[in-house]
């Protein structure tokens, strides 16, 4: 996690030709439950050991609104999307969102400010 620079491994299950997710392990979990705590031979911990296996989904259909919702209803950042079959297509993070709405609210500043320019040209 820490070479790729990741939040967050899904865990997925093979069932037939898609995969399923089944768990969720993120970087909180392994500091806040292992590191924290002091854990005993953390090497020889898996992934299995920190999975939380109540694993939150939005399918990929759902609007936005209705999956943050069910984000702050269970208190998470992260959550993998699946398709109609079940499988893993991606993972919605609050942090993407973030970034994207500061995106979009620097070109709201963005026309306000040529707005302004555009009427003082026209005034002048």
């Amino acid at each position: 996690m820490r070479d790729d620079h990741v939040g967050d491994v899904v865990v997925v299950e093979e069932r037939g030709e898609h995969r399923v997710p089944v768990g969720l392990v993120t970087d909180r979990d392994i500091v806040v439950g292992l590191l924290a705590k002091d854990v005993e031979h953390i090497a020889r911990l898996n992934v299995g050991d920190l999975l939380i296996s109540d694993v939150i989904t939005a399918r990929e259909s759902e609007d936005v609104t209705t999956v943050l919702d069910r984000m702050r209803h269970y208190g998470v950042r992260r959550v993998p999307v699946v398709n109609p079959d079940g499988e893993l297509v991606g993972i919605f993070a609050v942090d993407d969102l973030l970034a994207i709405l500061a995106e979009d609210l620097s070109a709201v500043v963005t026309l306000f400010a040529s707005g302004r320019r555009r009427e003082h040209k026209q005034r002048a």
